[in-house]
């Protein structure tokens, strides 16, 4: 394993997330309040586009906040409009509580990359964090991943395995 990166591990000693410890902090998140962290307390804040791995595997990280923190969720330029002139879309360090990391074939359309809207409009519901975009599909797809501001943990993982996607 990449000795750069800090493993969260369940139970069974299996990673569950990954995440830069703080002294390498310029690219990753490390969580807060890791002792008795339960995954209920957990609401979606946001969805980051990392990159393509060779073989066109697409990355991205589902960051969540504990529940006492989703009404006061904010990262810098939030409220800017479109999201995607920002160039470090980001919460702030201090409500991430624990970051996901999903590898798919699938692309997702993020907000931070969208040309439109602020991630403000997706935190009041306006819109998502993130949608399976399906430019290249031939067939709508049976399950179309969509995914919302504040949504539960639990919420989070059910569509993914709905979609067949795991997160780690």
């Amino acid at each position: 394993m990449n000795e750069d990166f800090g493993y969260w591990k369940d139970e069974e000693d299996e990673v569950i997330g990954t995440y830069m410890p703080p002294e390498n902090d310029s690219e990753g998140y490390a969580e807060n309040n890791v002792d008795g962290l339960n995954n209920e307390d957990l609401r979606l804040g946001f969805v980051r586009f990392v990159g393509t791995e060779s073989g066109g595997i697409n990355i991205y990280e589902l960051i969540f906040t504990h529940v006492s923190m989703i009404d006061t969720f904010w990262g810098e330029h939030f409220n800017q409009q479109p999201a995607s002139l920002c160039i470090s879309l980001e919460p702030l360090q201090e409500y991430v509580s624990k970051v996901g990391k999903i590898r798919t074939a699938m692309k997702l359309n993020t907000i931070g990359e969208c040309g439109c809207f602020s991630v403000q409009d997706a935190m009041d519901g306006c819109v998502c964090l993130a949608y399976q975009d399906l430019t290249h599909e031939e067939e709508y797809p049976e399950c179309r991943l969509v995914l919302h501001f504040g949504e539960t943990y639990e919420e989070v993982e059910h569509k993914l395995a709905q979609c067949r996607v795991h997160m780690s």
